[in-house]
């Protein structure tokens, strides 16, 4: 949403924050039906009282906001021309292309919303 703001704080302190997005180019993480993506989706399924999984405006992107400390991740999805997906995450573990829990709270959040038809209409909507 915002690429670069910056904040001034009284007594002259200024930070700068950039978009992940906008400043590194992110890999993306094949999505399979293997024991990575299970053990994501596990991981998540344990610590979903932690984490607050929300679909932003952006086609195919999602907010993982941990309870615990604050920090906010972003999961994007792809499907390719060859039905392929495909996913990636903000956080370290992400940027380190390994399959994260963020990713898999957003896939078990996707899947639901598809199975409900929700994100057909979504994306109509938004057309």
């Amino acid at each position: 949403m915002f690429n670069n703001i910056e904040h001034s704080f009284l007594k002259g302190i200024s930070f700068s924050l950039k978009s992940k997005k906008a400043s590194k180019k992110l890999n993306m993480i094949e999505l399979k039906d293997d024991e990575p993506l299970r053990r994501a989706m596990k991981r998540a399924r344990t610590d979903a009282k932690n984490l607050r999984v929300q679909l932003t405006d952006v086609t195919r992107e999602y907010r993982v906001v941990s309870r615990k400390n604050g920090y906010v991740f972003f999961v994007f999805f792809q499907v390719r021309e060859d039905g392929r997906r495909f996913a990636n995450c903000t956080c370290v573990s992400g940027e380190l292309d390994m399959m994260c829990k963020h990713i898999g709270a957003a896939v078990v959040l996707n899947n639901q919303l598809a199975e409900q038809g929700l994100l057909d209409r979504r994306s109509v909507e938004t057309s």
